[in-house]
């Protein structure tokens, strides 16, 4: 169909579709992956973007049933931001402060019994503080 992930991709280089894709789930990298299946790796960038695109098209609308959620943080990741307001990381890096801080981006986690799962960037603050703050009317404070 013309809304295809791979809608105007060169035919010749179909047959790399499935490795590529097995190289994403393999999380190597970019350069590896190109290299590994003899394509440049602007056209890997491409491919890659393209599939993530059909992933995020895949997701469910809602979930259904019983339902939990959960939630997760990480690091705020500002790679290639060229005013950072701190000093960069290495490696991943750890947090200037322990625990709970304004340097975690909080992220909801939610799944049905079926397994369909729906995950949203909430912020760099707590739930807890959202829902002071009415910003977070999904779920009953707790």
């Amino acid at each position: 169909s013309s809304k295809s992930v791979w809608m105007n991709s060169m035919s010749s280089k179909k047959g790399k579709w499935f490795g590529f894709s097995e190289a994403l789930a393999a999380s190597r990298s970019l350069r590896r992956a190109a290299a590994d299946l003899q394509i440049h790796r602007n056209t890997a960038l491409r491919w890659r973007h393209r599939f993530l695109r059909g992933l995020k098209a895949e997701r469910p609308a809602t979930l259904q049933g019983v339902t939990e959620a959960d939630e997760t943080y990480f690091l705020e990741a500002r790679k290639g931001c060229r005013k950072l307001q701190r000093p960069a990381r290495r490696r991943g890096g750890k947090a200037g402060k322990a625990g709970l801080s304004n340097e975690r981006v909080c992220v909801l986690v939610a799944r049905d019994r079926s397994g369909q799962t729906l995950d949203w960037v909430m912020a760099t603050q707590p739930i807890a503080t959202l829902r002071k703050k009415r910003k977070f009317p999904m779920m009953p404070s707790t």
